[in-house]
């Protein structure tokens, strides 16, 4: 069976993510007594004004599915509830804070959740051994491949981003247990995000590969290349050709300081595999004999893997020891630290009434003589 996209899980449970969190925002107040719906409401008020100020913040950035709002709105409404609890209960006696205080924690995660997810930057990178590559203004170099005595081998990658230049390591060695490659990331952690480098895959280079050079685009996205520029427009479907096989086309834009040119390199799938069918690139510029094929396909993601022969005479792209390509995965993950702030008011609010109650229990059993 076809294996479940994570799209589904998301749709599926994020109704009960938004019914959650608004219980933990209502029901602390209904702790009160003497709890008439009017005064239940002007309680609440806050809450509910925090959430819609949320709301429309994360709008005016571009979040715009319905029940990722709610569900933000419903965090933002269970984390100020809570708040305003730690807050009064504070004032009676601190050791009272450890419900609502977990409960904030809780609020925090979810809209750490949501806006990690949803306003994280990803790429896909493929890069040549020797050659540098710009990424989300980082200049990533891929330096090899380091056995370790552990046998779980590591990825050198040079990273330079202004001021900051350091050896990323991400893992990549195949598992004898799981009988399978695994891939570990090599994480940055910053003030306002984490940054993700995640090996897919290592691929040998083709021996004519001198004047290779490779971009990953996703549909609508434009990437450099030397002095151009390269634009994915759409995907141009191509009648299905004898023997049942199925033939894709890309529409691409490459530009120059001076000129524009749309070629649509295409690649067919039959029983016997596939096949690219180069474009030729008429640019001008001293540009002779250009040309770019597509390598991979990747239709769940509308992303395609691009393969550009001649485009550049930068030395850079010319160096014949290049004879082993990283597929890459590029993440930059906003605000990751919420999610730990969560985590550990979580546990700070779960300590709190455990020291409470181990006290109590100790004063009883000294009372009864024990």
């Amino acid at each position: 069976p076809s294996q479940v996209h994570i799209s589904y899980y998301n749709k599926m449970n994020l109704p009960f993510g938004i019914l959650l969190a608004l219980l933990l925002g209502i029901t602390p107040f209904l702790l009160w007594q003497n709890n008439r719906f009017s005064d239940l409401i002007k309680k609440l008020l806050p809450s509910f004004i925090s959430g819609v100020v949320v709301w429309g913040v994360a709008l005016s950035f571009g979040l715009n599915n319905i029940l990722k709002l709610l569900f933000l709105f419903s965090a933002t409404f269970a984390l100020v509830s809570n708040g305003i609890m730690v807050i009064r209960n504070l004032r009676i006696n601190w050791q009272l804070i450890g419900a609502p205080l977990s409960h904030v924690g809780v609020g925090i995660m979810l809209v750490g959740i949501i806006v990690s997810g949803n306003f994280s930057q990803d790429d896909k990178v493929v890069l040549v051994q020797g050659i540098p590559n710009k990424v989300m203004n980082y200049k990533l170099t891929y330096q090899g491949k380091e056995p370790v005595s552990n046998g779980k081998d590591i990825l050198k990658i040079k990273v330079v981003s202004g001021n900051q230049n350091y050896t990323a390591v991400p893992r990549f060695y195949y598992s004898e247990y799981n009988r399978a490659m695994m891939r570990e990331p090599d994480v940055q952690s910053k003030l306002f995000y984490d940054f993700y480098l995640s090996p897919l895959e290592i691929r040998q280079a083709p021996d004519h590969v001198d004047d290779h050079q490779v971009l990953v685009l996703r549909k609508g996205e434009t990437k450099e290349i030397g002095n151009f520029r390269v634009h994915f427009l759409d995907f141009e479907m191509k009648s299905h050709a004898e023997g049942g096989a199925v033939k894709v086309g890309a529409k691409l834009i490459i530009s120059s300081a001076e000129n524009d040119v749309e070629v649509t390199p295409e690649i067919y799938y039959d029983q016997n595999g596939k096949h690219a069918e180069p474009a030729e690139i008429s640019l001008g510029d001293g540009i002779k004999q250009a040309s770019v094929f597509i390598s991979q396909l990747d239709a769940s993601q509308k992303a395609i893997e691009l393969h550009f022969d001649g485009l550049t005479s930068d030395s850079e792209s010319m160096n014949p020891a290049a004879n082993e390509q990283l597929l890459l995965e590029v993440s930059k993950k906003p605000f990751m630290n919420i999610l730990w702030i969560g985590t550990i008011l979580i546990v700070v609010g779960a300590i709190i009434p455990l020291g409470r109650r181990i006290k109590e229990t100790s004063k009883k059993l000294t009372h009864k003589g024990f």
